[in-house]
């Protein structure tokens, strides 16, 4: 198989991350747009420092294919990324080798009360199906500073950023177990 791609973005990743009780959510974020994504796993559970998966985002009808590779452990919320679109075809082919590896969540994008020339969105992440009850919220910076004074809202739950047990990369290897 030969794929041919074009990387997209490269970038130092820094995000915070909360889990969150579904029953604190505010009626009015599932107002917000949201996109539906699933989510399979190319990389193995004993590689702890990268990590490479290929999801498609369906948002209005639209399909995004998207290969990431991660590298770093996301200690203190940083770590490189490298994002490459994908076309459908070149997609379902690399799809089949994350058979067992995968997971689907419906993604809130929430905006930020900031006071700045950039929109800055919180994700609201519901997982569906074997990780059903399983909800994060993650704020990511897009921009050095964008996050400098972040503050989260009063219905995040739990700090967990940096905590590599609430990954979603851990989840789809090791399932929720201890977790909730």
């Amino acid at each position: 198989m030969y794929v041919e791609f074009e990387v997209r973005i490269i970038m130092i990743e820094k995000e915070f991350k909360y889990l969150i009780d579904l029953r604190n959510i505010p009626k009015e974020v599932f107002g917000c747009n949201f996109i539906d994504i699933k989510q399979g796993y190319i990389s193995d559970k004993c590689d702890l420092n990268t990590e490479m998966r290929v999801r498609v985002e369906t948002q209005d009808e639209r399909e995004k294919y998207i290969l990431t590779i991660k590298k770093g452990t996301g200690i203190k919320g940083e770590r490189i990324e490298a994002e490459i679109e994908l076309s459908e075809k070149d997609f379902n082919e690399v799809w089949i080798l994350t058979e067992g590896k995968r997971l689907k969540k419906r993604r809130y994008l929430i905006p930020c009360e900031r006071s700045c020339e950039r929109t800055i969105f919180m994700e609201l992440d519901i997982f569906q199906g074997k990780f059903s009850g399983h909800v994060t919220l993650e704020v990511e910076e897009k921009e050095e500073g964008d996050l400098e004074n972040f503050v989260p809202p009063n219905w995040a739950s739990v700090d967990v950023t940096g905590d590599e047990r609430y990954s979603n990369k851990n989840l789809v290897f090791c399932g929720l177990g201890d977790i909730k």
